[in-house]
């Protein structure tokens, strides 16, 4: 898994079971630190797609999610589709990447808005900001065709009260945030609302 070749050919069992390939990624890479998940280069990139892959299906979101925001907070790459942004695109209401519904993504915010880590705070609050996005949602192609199986899609609201709901939870607890004792969070918790 940590090489080019390894992480390639990794990333399409990824499609063909994903249970057992998000356990063998959770054994390898879950207790690195993250200069050591800065510093895989020539593994990174496929580790990434391969989390993005897990992060569609709702069975796997929250593991692989949450080992996806292990790589964002370790992040090293420039690309528009790095660990960060592959992360907070999870939690866009539309074309988010993942078949897992809101409160199951709000849930996962929750627990990590209380990490040690400030910088995973920092990717907790950018994800409320991309939970209030509300135009301008794009993705590529690919996630929801995995292997052999029929072409899947994103979750998607079926009612309009389910896009309120999402974006109320994500506003509720921007506000608690933007009036925390922490003033380098609140400012950051103020401009995601402001944006």
């Amino acid at each position: 898994l940590m090489s080019q070749q390894g992480s390639d050919l990794f990333r399409y069992l990824t499609q063909v079971n994903p249970e057992a390939t998000l356990s063998a990624l959770e054994r390898v890479f879950n207790n690195l630190d993250v200069d050591e998940l800065r510093n895989g280069i020539a593994y990174r990139r496929n580790i990434v797609w391969s989390l993005e892959n897990l992060c569609f299906w709702d069975y796997t979101f929250q593991r692989a999610a949450r080992l996806l925001l292990n790589f964002a907070e370790a992040e090293n790459e420039t690309w528009g589709n790095n660990a960060t942004n592959q992360f907070l695109q999870l939690f866009h209401i539309y074309l988010s990447g993942t078949q897992a519904n809101p409160s199951k993504r709000i849930e996962l915010i929750d627990e990590i808005l209380q990490a040690k880590s400030y910088e995973k705070k920092v990717l907790a609050i950018k994800a409320l900001g991309s939970a209030l996005e509300s135009h301008h949602f794009i993705r590529t192609a690919g996630v929801e065709t995995q292997g052999a199986r029929f072409p899947t899609s994103d979750w998607r609201p079926q009612k309009w009260f389910e896009i309120f709901d999402y974006s109320r939870d994500a506003l509720n607890r921007l506000t608690k945030i933007a009036s925390n004792e922490d003033q380098r969070l609140a400012t950051l918790a103020r401009h995601e609302i402001a944006n």
